[in-house]
């Protein structure tokens, strides 16, 4: 590879490589990083146009012979080879030294993204051997989603290494690849019906008819693109330095924020987030285990007794991070006292609903740890992660805008307003208790939105934040945040419930002929309202002692 990268650097003449960069910078690239990121490019290219090609096809029709395995995990193995070798080229050298710490911090995550794609890969490999099994499908469409995340943060790091060498080819080479890549990996949902799945794994046929060799002579990419994308980098790369106009200077405002990765600041993933996520993959890997029958003689039902708690404290250790890596600040690097306050008022407030769940019925939980001061134990350690998991998740929306701008007509709440929103919370909150016994479990819904309308009006006469005000000044967005923090969390609840061992089943009286693995549909109304209240309860507990915005969404 070396005598490769030696032959494309002469291919491009002296004077060529000025006229295109200009103005050489002190810092130049050393030969090593340069092999390494011709060597990067090489693997991670050719990787990626094999994996989507046999992913794909994969995934249209199960093929019964071996041979897509074997291109499929050597096309993984090089995505992680190149991985490995873009993460190990330095730019420190360059001037100015942020675009050396962007670099690292994109070749850095796009490492972790290739781990992350070679373990699901193995699961999707399993899937192929148990079609019909919903926790494998589950993993086999994450890896889908972790190629398509890959795919997106190597045209990302491809487009910052763009900026640098003034090269809008490049870019728009980067971004066409990436792109195809994804467009053919979304179209797979649309052809395949994997309700046609049975014993035979190759009875999963194409919807609509199409043959898998419907797909084998489409480019993904091809072959000119990816020959086209490493003598750019090197052309430009090859000993010459950049051109310092390439970020700023000449170059109009609309390219450089089209590039996108200079115009921004970008924080390191702190490594609490790695640990989360390991923590998260290999709660999942003991789940498989136990729901397979992999291992019998580990005791996997003792492990995944503590699946729920767990997984989401690895969820809330990856997700803060990421948050802190977008905008610099997040509970577990400088919010760390408010955040153990938020894990004890979680805890009470969800007491409080288990208060209601003795007295109406919702929700039953099975293979409890019979040892009392352990339950106890799980139970504070499962409860403190209720309120963090959603408003981190808010969080994480705020931070990629989601709803910033939804707006509503302005008004103004009277105080007979406040007082009838508070009289019809206390109703909804104090009333169903009481009920007789027959009509209780229809009355949860009531019980959701009552401590929003009882509390909320007092947070709106203190001055504490406020939904009310929101509205009142006709600004929707952090509502739809929360209610989509609730739905997101209450995916993930049900999702990690499903398998464990200690789990919990529902029990109200109605909406059960549908159901996401243990809740009726019907059921996921409630996590909408469920966000609201634990904010303006938060609130409500935290305006006591102070006006300030502690929870900073």
């Amino acid at each position: 590879m070396s005598d490769t990268t030696d032959t494309l650097i002469s291919a491009a003449p002296a004077t060529e490589v000025a006229d295109r960069v200009g103005p050489v910078s002190a810092g130049q690239l050393s030969a090593r990083d340069l092999v390494h990121l011709v060597q990067g490019l090489y693997f991670v290219f050719w990787g990626v146009l094999v994996s989507v090609v046999v992913a794909t096809n994969i995934l249209v029709s199960i093929w019964k012979r071996s041979f897509s395995e074997m291109f499929l995990a050597a096309g993984l193995v090089s995505i992680l080879i190149g991985s490995v070798r873009l993460a190990q080229v330095s730019l420190d050298g360059l001037r100015p030294p942020l675009l050396g710490r962007l670099w690292k911090q994109r070749t850095r995550l796009i490492l972790r993204l290739a781990m992350l794609l070679a373990y699901f890969g193995v699961l999707f490999f399993m899937w192929r051997g148990e079609v019909g099994n919903l926790y494998l499908q589950v993993n086999a469409l994450a890896c889908v989603a972790v190629g398509i995340v890959y795919l997106i943060m190597l045209s990302r790091a491809v487009g910052a290494l763009a900026a640098v060498l003034g090269s809008n080819e490049l870019a728009t080479e980067s971004r066409f690849f990436s792109m195809s890549n994804i467009g053919l990996l979304l179209s797979v949902p649309a052809r395949v019906d994997l309700s046609r799945v049975h014993d035979d794994p190759a009875s999963l046929q194409l919807a609509g008819r199409v043959q898998p060799s419907a797909f084998a002579g489409q480019p993904v990419g091809g072959d000119d693109l990816h020959v086209a994308l490493v003598p750019d980098v090197v052309g430009c790369l090859g000993g010459e330095g950049y051109c310092p106009a390439a970020i700023g200077g000449d170059r109009p405002r609309r390219q450089r924020r089209g590039i996108g990765l200079v115009s921004r600041p970008v924080h390191r993933l702190p490594r609490y987030g790695t640990v989360g996520l390991l923590v998260l993959l290999l709660m999942e890997t003991a789940i498989f285990c136990q729901q397979s029958g992999v291992l019998p003689h580990v005791p996997w039902p003792r492990i995944t007794a503590w699946a729920t708690p767990v997984c989401w404290w690895g969820y809330l250790l990856a997700l803060d991070a990421w948050n802190f890596r977008q905008r610099g600040t997040s509970w577990f690097t400088d919010r760390r006292p408010m955040f153990v306050g938020l894990c004890l008022l979680s805890i009470a407030f969800w007491c409080l609903f288990e208060a209601y769940n003795r007295v109406i019925p919702g929700w039953q939980y099975l293979n409890l740890e019979p040892h009392l001061p352990t339950r106890l134990v799980g139970y504070a350690i499962a409860f403190a992660t209720i309120g963090p998991g959603l408003f981190i998740t808010c969080e994480w929306l705020q931070g990629n805008n989601l709803f910033r701008n939804v707006r509503i007509g302005q008004f103004r709440w009277s105080p007979a307003a406040l007082r009838v929103s508070a009289v019809f919370g206390a109703l909804c909150c104090f009333v169903p208790p009481f009920c007789p016994p027959a009509i209780r479990g229809y009355l949860w819904g009531f019980v959701w939105i009552g401590w929003f309308f009882l509390l909320e009006p007092f947070n709106y006469r203190r001055g504490a934040q406020s939904i009310f005000r929101d509205w009142e000044r006709g600004e929707l967005g952090r509502t739809l945040q929360l209610f989509a923090a609730g739905v997101i969390c209450g995916l993930l609840w049900e999702f990690w419930n499903m398998w464990a061992f200690t789990k919990w089943i529902y029990i109200f009286p109605f909406g059960h002929g549908y159901k996401y693995f243990e809740m009726p549909l019907i059921g996921f109304l409630g996590f909408l309202p469920f966000a609201l209240d634990y904010f303006v309860m938060f609130h409500f507990v935290a305006s006591l002692f102070s006006r300030e915005d502690h929870l900073g969404i």
